[in-house]
């Protein structure tokens, strides 16, 4: 073969290989320009579904809120609906007063509801105190002149609550909470003691 045809031939596979060269790095920049285009997609969709969790966070959010609304909505109608009068606070309140004066622990009984939770406890069968109040599983010492002043009240449906301050020496404020019920030597329903609370003094 002549020098001439040689490097003819070297020359059209320099050609050829120059192309190829130029078309994969075309496919190259074609497949770099595409996974870009992708990426900024996927970006967007990912900032897309980021907006759409906020604004579904924040909707769950306001509905939580408008549920608790009305759960408390529904709860002041019910208590709205209620037997209790301005007679009925004038009565539990009288009641508490005439307690309040009681010197013997034997009279206190005539204050409290009718109740399997209720009881009365002394050091021994002549009523010696320290004497006790027992609502449940929680109770309280009852004391002669330990209840002063009315300082807040309300009702709760069929319930009355009345809390007075007490004296010094007793750590706690009580709450009476009222019911209509029959006494312990009464069967006729009215105002009486269901249950003593110790609240926190105001102050």
């Amino acid at each position: 073969m002549k020098k001439k045809d040689f490097i003819s031939i070297a020359f059209i596979i320099l050609c050829v290989i120059t192309t190829i060269a130029v078309i994969r790095e075309q496919d190259a920049l074609d497949v770099m320009g595409g996974l870009h285009d992708d990426n900024d997609e996927l970006t967007k969709r990912i900032t897309d579904l980021e907006k759409e969790f906020e604004e579904s966070s924040k909707l769950k959010k306001d509905y939580d809120n408008l549920k608790d609304k009305h759960a408390l909505l529904e709860k002041e109608v019910d208590e709205l609906k209620t037997s209790v009068n301005y007679e009925d606070f004038v009565e539990a309140i009288s009641i508490i007063e005439a307690y309040k004066v009681v010197q013997s622990f034997r009279d206190v009984e005539e204050f409290l509801a009718w109740g399997p939770n209720i009881g009365m406890g002394t050091m021994d069968r002549e009523g010696t105190c320290p004497c006790s109040l027992t609502f449940g599983q929680k109770g309280i010492l009852w004391e002669p002149n330990a209840v002063l002043d009315l300082r807040e009240f309300r009702h709760e449906k069929d319930k009355i609550i009345l809390t007075y301050n007490t004296t010094e020496d007793i750590e706690k404020d009580y709450q009476f909470v009222m019911t209509k019920s029959a006494g312990w030597n009464d069967n006729k329903e009215k105002w009486k003691i269901a249950e003593i609370i110790q609240k926190k003094k105001e102050g």
